[in-house]
């Protein structure tokens, strides 16, 4: 019986939000993650940039998944298209891979992509991710992207409210 090939590309994990407000609102916190200002609080993944400085191809993060394991990831600006698109690369912890966030204009507010695309490396952290990371992964960016909904949206309604 022949044995089943394993597949070397990743699953790909999509969300997307919808959201009442302008691009260029929406891209101020979409594409910039970690900001305490929005950042939501009791959530089990931090993000931080490792040096200060401005949002661009080859600013770093550091991602701690704070509620399991306390777990560390880092990541690193791939490409970044001003108030568009972000692209982190995964290049050390517990992952490969990386993510991409995508913001589109609509006539009634913005559409905001995240598509990851996750490799775990080795038996040990592909049993974490499985077991442990992929449910809770999927909840933190569910809950950033309402968070960024909820921003954008106050944000928006508060500056026509001012006109």
């Amino acid at each position: 019986m022949p044995q089943k090939k394993r597949s070397e590309e990743p699953k790909l994990i999509r969300h997307f939000v919808f959201i009442e407000a302008p691009i260029d609102i929406v891209a101020e916190l979409a594409l910039d993650w970690g900001r305490p200002i929005w950042w939501p609080k009791d959530i089990g993944m931090n993000y931080a940039a490792v040096a200060d400085m401005p949002l661009a191809e080859g600013r770093t993060y550091r991602i701690q998944f704070v509620n399991i394991l306390r777990l560390t990831l880092s990541a690193r600006v791939a490409q970044y298209l001003a108030g568009r698109q972000i692209e982190h690369q995964f290049i050390s912890g517990i992952l490969r891979g990386g993510q991409t966030i995508t913001l589109e204009e609509r006539s009634n507010g913005t559409r905001v992509d995240i598509v990851t695309w996750p490799r775990a490396h080795g038996f040990f952290n592909t049993l974490l991710w499985k077991v442990f990371f992929v449910g809770a992964y999927n909840r933190w960016i569910d809950r950033i992207l309402a968070t960024i909904k909820g921003y954008s949206e106050t944000i928006f309604n508060e500056r026509r409210e001012t006109v």
